[in-house]
């Protein structure tokens, strides 16, 4: 009795075994289309345009657009960015945190011309210089 249990032990652990081995036999031997495989992987594995993390013309605050701008003139050895003109949508934008502005990191207008509109129905300021704080 004890025979023909190690006979079907040896069974069940060998026949894994040999069918593995004549797997990775047929692997070996078979031909397999190489020029095909980045097709068949580009189509499930297509990675999306990337998009533009921000637009040129737009002043940030917290990942949010909170004006765009017109005019840019960027004087980094100053340090400082001016703008013809920046469009606020609404509400107060007078808060103390940072603006970012492409790549740098703006502070609070050093000077502004002139503004107009209301804070329910957005602002409009002209000649606005803000200081560069650093990179965004």
């Amino acid at each position: 009795m004890q025979i023909l249990w190690k006979l079907l032990l040896t069974l069940f652990l060998l026949v894994p075994v040999v069918g593995g081995l004549v797997g990775i036999v047929r692997v070996w031997r078979s031909s397999v289309n190489v020029e095909a495989i980045p097709d068949a992987l580009g189509k499930k594995f297509t990675t999306p345009p990337a998009l533009p993390l921000r637009d040129d013309d737009a002043l940030y605050r917290s990942g949010t657009v909170i004006g765009r701008v017109e005019g840019v003139v960027i004087d980094e050895a100053a340090g400082r960015v001016g703008f013809a003109r920046v469009k606020c949508p609404g509400g107060d934008q007078t808060t103390a945190e940072a603006v970012v502005f492409r790549h740098y990191r703006l502070g609070t207008p050093a000077s502004v011309e002139s503004v107009t509109g209301t804070d329910e129905f957005g602002r409009v300021y002209e000649g606005v210089v803000m200081t560069i704080l650093g990179p965004a």
